[in-house]
Formats: C-alpha cells, sequence, structure tokens
C-alpha cells in the first residue's frame, strides 16, 4: 500500500489532530511504513492500533495547550500607559523567535520534540530487531540449524540499525562459521559452502577472545 494511502486512511482513523504535517510524515515513515503486514487482511488492525497511539498522544498534547492557555488568560494583566498615545499604523511584525515565547510554549514545544524523538529512538530499535530476526531466518534456510551456535552469533553480531539486510546476513554467517570452528574444532564442516580444514583461517580478535574464554572455562571444568 502506498505511502499516501496509508496517511489518509489513518487519518480518517484518527479524525482532527492538532499534530503539525512534520510530527505526522515522520510518524507515518518511521512508525508505519517500515512495519507494515505483508498480509493485506492484517493492515487494518494494524492502522487500528497506530490509530489509538495517535489519539492518546493528540488527547495529551491539547490537554497541555489548554492548560497553559487557560494559566495565561488567569495570570496576564496588561499594562496600562499612564498617558495613552494615539494609536500608531500598522505594521508587519515578524514572526515571535523562540526567546520571544512565553515560558508555557516553549515547554510544550519541549515536551514535542522529546515524543518525536522517543518515537524516532522507537523506530530504529524495531528496524534493527527485524532485520536481525530476517537474518537468522535467512542463514537458517541455507543450512544454520544449531540453536546453540545461533543464540551465540547473534549475541555477539554487531550490525547498524541501517545496515543493508544483505550485510547482516553475510556477517551473521561468517560469524556462525567461526563460532562453529570455536566450539567444535577448526576442521567441523561449516553450514555454508566447502571448508579446505588444511588452508589458514583468518581468525579476527573476537574470535580469538572466545577461544580464549573457552579455554579457560575448559580448565576450570577440569578441576
Amino acid at each position: 500500500m502506498e505511502k499516501e494511502k496509508l496517511s489518509d486512511e489513518l487519518k480518517g482513523l484518527v479524525g482532527e489532530n492538532s499534530l503539525s504535517e512534520r510530527t505526522w510524515n515522520d510518524y507515518i515513515d518511521n512508525s508505519v511504513v517500515p512495519f507494515l503486514p505483508i498480509e493485506e487482511d492484517k493492515i487494518s488492525d494494524y492502522l487500528a492500533k497506530h490509530a489509538t497511539s495517535l489519539k492518546s498522544l493528540n488527547g495529551q498534547l491539547n490537554y497541555d495547550v489548554a492548560g497553559r492557555v487557560n494559566e495565561f488568560k488567569k495570570t496576564y494583566k496588561p499594562e496600562t500607559p499612564v498617558n495613552p498615545q494615539p494609536p500608531k499604523p500598522v505594521e508587519t511584525k515578524a514572526e515571535p523567535q523562540p526567546d520571544d515565547m512565553p515560558e508555557w510554549a516553549k515547554s510544550l514545544l519541549g515536551k514535542v520534540d522529546k515524543i518525536e524523538q522517543e518515537k524516532s529512538n522507537e523506530a530504529k530499535t524495531a528496524k534493527l530487531d527485524k532485520t536481525l530476526s530476517d537474518a537468522k531466518s535467512a542463514i537458517q534456510k541455507d543450512g544454520a540449524d544449531n540453536e546453540k551456535i545461533l543464540k551465540i552469533t547473534f549475541g555477539l553480531l554487531k550490525v547498524d540499525a541501517d545496515e543493508p539486510l544483505d550485510s547482516v546476513v553475510k556477517k551473521a554467517k561468517e560469524l556462525y562459521n567461526e563460532t562453529l570452528s570455536d566450539v567444535y574444532g577448526e576442521g567441523y564442516n561449516p553450514a555454508f559452502g566447502a571448508h579446505n580444514s588444511s588452508a589458514p583461517i583468518s581468525v579476527s580478535p573476537d574470535v580469538k577472545r572466545r577461544k580464549e574464554l573457552m579455554a579457560e572455562e575448559r580448565k576450570r571444568m577440569r578441576v
């Protein structure tokens, strides 16, 4: 489903709201589109859950704004000049800068920025989790069937949140076979491709450290 169609359908579910166009588009790009279900019959429930979250967020923002406005009305007292001056010609004023804003407006702006940042971080974490899950499924289909080695592999695998899936799969395969060699010996048949036990094996510093830790653990078990 296209982004514009998703956005329109979600707006219809949320109804009138106070979110800026920028905030709305960021939410669609980072929280809705990346995790859209492939099955068409699941999209309606998926959007309904997002609509509930957005309604809650919008309600909180409206509540904060209304409270600040009412407080400002109660406390604001315009100054009456001692010697009233004749009205001056109307001048076009520039938009107020951040330093000209009242404190309650600055506070509200800070809350909105914080919410947007939290949503962005949540989206990145969810995207990374999905990439790792897809990479694990991919190497399992290619023959990686040792659950304990898989657990160690993905516990040690280091990738960036925006790293492409094919790059993550490649790293996972290499680390899986290195871990197999650590646990079962360098002559153990790897899960991906032919293995020549007589050929030199390039061992990364992380793998060397894992070997040292495993050797120490075996010594302790013999005592």
